[in-house]
């Protein structure tokens, strides 16, 4: 396992340390190795969703990313640890606010909020039971994204992202201050993000490419289709590096938000089958296939625990929270809550999946992650000058 180093190794530490040079001060330390970002007007930030360390060197050795290998002989390599959990939903809400899971309070995929009294899907703030969209999320934006703090300071902030995503209640709170351009596929990024590459001033970009991590959670990180949709990747590299101004002044940072781990999709364990186990919860289980959290009732805890142990590690969250493994003590006490009273990460492949009423079988992953393994929490950093 790998623990998250928020002390100046993580990469909610990365978007604190780009925020900073900036003139923008976070609640997140800065990068205990510091970007040399001396003399840098613009910083393009790359993120690929799911793309592992690990992934990464594999791809490489494969063969898969050509630009991306060309472009490390002069690029400076390093890794960072992802957040705990490490998933989208905490560790792309923490690079946006520069903020801890803790602090922001969005501790993975799906949540207990006790503010609703219901598990929540927190990519669009629906109601898993009831299959309905919160009317009043606000109450989530409990921090505020580094972009608007940007904006305030006469730098610009601009997001490339899936088109999809503009207009959303999620979209709109990352966002807030800053302005948005959409691709209709990951292939047309580079062309969708010259308008800002152009754009005259001090500037911070932001370009997501959402789509491998998909592809890994379809296929798996090891597969064929995950080498096809990185060198998609690649190819949209070499096509923004010609677009990229050579001044002296702009600098590109590729990183992810998270890794991956391969799963067996023949060894899924669909909690909402478990007889003895259901009876003992207070609220459907949580969090995500390989991270699963549960609100237990009262004086059954450690016979839940049992019955998790045979197929996971389990911990309780208040060793979780006392270990720092959110990033410090929650800043509200409703963020305890949200993760329940027990984790479980499932071994050997196995993955725990909950079905809720109305709607289809959970389908089993051939990829995922959200739990600690090295796998998960370690992705790269790459920094290059132009």
């Amino acid at each position: 396992m790998l623990l998250p180093d928020y002390a100046g190794g993580s990469i909610v530490n990365l978007t604190s340390s780009i925020a900073n040079h900036f003139g923008v001060f976070t609640s997140a330390q800065q990068l205990r190795e510091k970007l040399p970002l001396t003399g840098i007007e613009t910083v393009i930030l790359l993120i690929a969703d799911g793309l592992g360390a690990w992934q990464l060197e594999k791809h490489l050795a494969d063969g898969d990313m050509p630009t991306l290998k060309g472009l490390l002989e002069d690029a400076e390599q390093r890794t960072l640890t992802s957040v705990f959990p490490s998933t989208t939903m905490a560790a792309i809400t923490g690079m946006h606010m520069a903020a801890t899971p803790a602090q922001t309070g969005w501790l993975g995929y799906t949540l207990w909020l006790e503010e609703v009294g219901a598990v929540i899907e927190m990519i669009g703030q629906v109601d898993m039971a009831a299959q309905s969209k919160l009317d009043q999320p606000d109450f989530l934006q409990s921090t505020q994204s580094i972009y608007g703090k940007l904006e305030r300071r006469g730098v610009n902030a601009f997001s490339v992202a899936p088109a999809e995503y503009r207009g959303t209640w999620l979209n709109e709170w990352y966002w807030s201050g800053g302005m948005q351009y959409g691709y209709l596929t990951a292939n047309t990024l580079p062309s969708v993000a010259n308008q800002s590459l152009q754009s005259d001033g001090q500037k911070v970009i932001v370009m997501y490419w959402a789509d491998y991590d998909t592809v890994c959670h379809k296929h798996g990180p090891s597969s064929n289709e995950a080498s096809d949709e990185i060198s998609a990747l690649d190819h949209a590299l070499a096509r923004l590096l010609k677009r990229i101004p050579k001044n002296g002044r702009t600098a590109l940072v590729i990183t992810a938000d998270h890794g991956q781990i391969d799963l067996n999709d023949k060894k899924i364990v669909y909690l909402e089958q478990q007889r003895d186990l259901m009876p003992c919860l207070l609220s459907p289980p949580a969090g995500d296939r390989i991270c699963r959290t549960f609100r237990v009732k009262p004086g059954l805890l450690e016979e839940v625990r049992d019955m998790l142990e045979v197929t996971s590690h389990t911990m309780l969250t208040s060793e979780a929270w006392e270990a720092g493994l959110f990033g410090g003590a929650p800043a509200e006490d409703t963020f305890r809550q949200r993760v329940g009273d027990l984790i479980a990460m499932p071994r050997d492949g196995i993955q725990l999946g909950f079905t809720y009423p109305g709607k289809y079988p959970s389908r089993p992953h051939r990829g995922s992650h959200g739990a600690l393994s090295v796998e998960e929490m370690r992705v790269p950093l790459i920094f290059t000058r132009f």
